[in-house]
């Protein structure tokens, strides 16, 4: 019963957070071009969980968890300026 709701719990939140709001958003966005940005939203998505375990294991093997996690946010921090440069096509 618990994993069960484990489970649940994990495709709820998946759901909620993951491809459908991201779609959503993305095709009220782009009105031109709106095939290339879901092509890059659909290969960054799986993209980005294949690179995440080889950007974050070494740091996380050396250093620990603190420094991998400030990896990802530094990571993620230096890819926000690039965004706004796409959604203006």
């Amino acid at each position: 019963t618990q994993m069960t709701l484990v489970y649940l719990v994990c495709s709820v939140g998946l759901a909620a957070c993951g491809l459908v709001p991201n779609m959503l958003i993305l095709s009220r966005w782009f009105v031109h071009k709106r095939g290339l940005a879901v092509g890059i939203l659909l290969m960054g998505s799986s993209l980005g969980g294949a690179r995440f375990l080889l950007i974050v294991r070494p740091a996380l093997v050396e250093d620990g968890w603190r420094a991998a996690v400030t990896l990802i946010a530094l990571v993620g921090g230096a890819m926000m300026p690039v965004v706004p440069g796409i959604c203006q096509t």
